[in-house]
């Protein structure tokens, strides 16, 4: 085992993990390529996932990965292992409030995914977004009126 191959963050739960300086953490988003042998040659193979879970301690460190589809799919992978050729964040999580995201294991749970990544909004830009709201909902009020009136007058028009 080389040195420095492989820092561990130590907390209550492991919430973040370091794979040859490259930090990542439950909730992000991974791309872990795997070093596979067919037949006599060696390719690498990558796993796109949900980081659902970080468990263990120094060289029993392992990670869970779970990609959505059709059919949800979940690997465990030892954070020390010769097959993993690299890992590689594609989008980090924004908003994690649990160690372990086995909530994400449920049917109905593609807005919560969704909640993970929604990035923090400034109050002025908040502000702005809900201004344009309500203009928005003052034009289509306004296009409603219209449309009301128009049907009115048709009807008087019909009598």
């Amino acid at each position: 085992m080389r040195e420095g191959f492989v820092k561990i963050v130590s907390n209550s739960m492991a919430l973040v993990a370091t794979w040859r300086e490259k930090e990542f953490g439950v909730g992000d988003t991974v791309d872990v390529g795997l070093k596979l042998i067919e037949g006599g040659k060696e390719r690498v193979q990558t796993f796109r996932g949900i980081v659902i879970s970080i468990r263990g301690s120094r060289e029993n460190k392992s990670f869970v990965v779970r990609r959505e589809g059709k059919v949800g799919v979940e690997r465990i992978f030892p954070l020390i292992s010769p097959w993993i050729s690299d890992i590689e964040v594609v989008q980090k999580a924004v908003h994690v409030r649990r160690a372990k995201l086995y909530y994400l294991r449920e049917a109905k749970s593609r807005e919560k995914v969704r909640q993970l990544y929604r990035s923090a909004v400034k109050s002025g830009v908040k502000k702005k977004t809900q201004a344009k709201k309500k203009a928005k909902g003052k034009e289509q009020g306004a296009k409603v009126v219209k449309a009301e009136k128009k049907v009115k007058a048709a009807r008087k028009k019909a009598k």
